[in-house]
């Protein structure tokens, strides 16, 4: 048991520094997959669906700063607050990264895309106000693995998914950026 506690602490640490996809099935009947996706902690000012373009043009090899995907947003789109269907085109503008948009989705269907190695970003509030996150792996156990700009990166349950509250205000899942380049 010892052995086992040992080898599963070092894989956690290795997986933590290197950030490595891994698919791992232990002995305790865990399996997970994780994504490697590079989480930068950005200035406060920065809005989530900033963070999270930020973060996915990294994981797809197109390493822009937040400046210039701001600047790129903002010139051609002249406004400082996008629509989740904004982002889906910006994400094909500056990484031909094909995206498209649903409502809720299920545990599986999160498993199926993480599965082909790709993210999926969740949109909670209104298309155009509310809040951004990115799920990049889950757990045999019902958990996601979520990129929560602002606040970090988080392992929940999929049940807590449906809802999010940020700054004393109840935001609730409304859609889904499926992301297949």
């Amino acid at each position: 048991m010892k052995n086992w506690i040992i080898r599963f602490c070092l894989i956690a640490s290795v997986i933590a520094v290197t950030g490595c996809r891994v698919t791992t099935d232990n002995t305790s009947d865990n399996h997970y997959v994780v994504l490697d996706m590079r989480h930068a902690h950005p200035p406060s000012s920065y809005a989530s669906w900033l963070s999270t373009t930020y973060t996915t043009l990294h994981y797809y090899g197109f390493p822009l700063s937040y400046a210039e995907i701001e600047y790129q947003y903002e010139h051609y789109y002249g406004s400082p607050y996008p629509s989740i269907y904004d982002l889906s085109w910006l994400l094909w503008d500056l990484g031909g990264i094909e995206s498209g948009i649903k409502g809720w989705l299920s545990l599986e269907e999160l498993h199926l895309s993480i599965n082909r190695g790709h993210p999926i970003w969740i949109n909670y509030g209104s298309y155009v106000h509310g809040h951004l996150v990115m799920v990049y792996g889950y757990d045999s156990w019902g958990r996601v693995y979520v990129y929560e700009p602002g606040f970090g990166v988080r392992v929940i349950h999929y049940d807590s998914l449906s809802t999010r509250t940020v700054s004393g205000v109840v935001y609730y899942w409304e859609y889904s950026l499926l992301i297949e380049p």
